[in-house]
């Protein structure tokens, strides 16, 4: 499907969770080995696409040495941007940039909200979301550094009974 939207999660279980819910009309994946390992993966063959990306939530507490660093008591919360789903997802925001694709950031809940590692498939499988309040988080998606890529329509596809469909994609 190489002019659908993509949805870019972290691991396995968070991409079946998605494709399970909205993979009829977003292309869902993730990369192999976590977070740690984001700089292996060839991203090169998505140049271009419109891509949403879904950080996990992470609670992750500061320790000595971050607290310091961040001027923060050990076992604080870390502050979003330090929290590892989060870090992670903004270096490949990055990296899809530099690929030429239009990127768009799920606003996740913020570090405490939810259970630590709160992610998708936790959205799905344990909150029991479904896919109205999967595409209602997809549609609050924010345009990262310009970007602008079109949040998805969460409607049901038009049936045009015609080719004009095409201008859709």
């Amino acid at each position: 499907r190489a002019d659908a939207k993509l949805l870019i999660v972290e691991g396995e279980k968070c991409a079946d969770a998605g494709h399970a819910i909205v993979g009829d009309r977003l292309v869902v994946l993730s990369w192999p080995g976590g977070g740690k390992a984001l700089h292996k993966a060839n991203w090169a063959a998505i140049n271009g696409r419109n891509v949403i990306t879904w950080a996990d939530c992470d609670s992750q507490t500061a320790k000595l040495n971050q607290a310091l660093k961040l001027g923060i008591a050990e076992g604080d919360l870390l502050p979003e941007t330090e929290q590892p789903g989060v870090k992670t997802m903004r270096q490949l925001n990055g990296i899809l940039l530099k690929e030429g694709c239009k990127v768009r950031e799920v606003l996740i809940p913020k570090p405490g909200e939810k259970p630590d590692g709160w992610d998708i498939a936790d959205a799905v499988q344990v909150d029991g979301w479904d896919a109205k309040q999967v595409w209602g988080m997809l549609k609050e998606s924010a345009a990262i550094d310009g970007g602008g890529a079109e949040p998805p329509d969460h409607g049901r596809p038009k049936d045009y009974g015609d080719d004009a469909w095409r201008n859709e994609l």
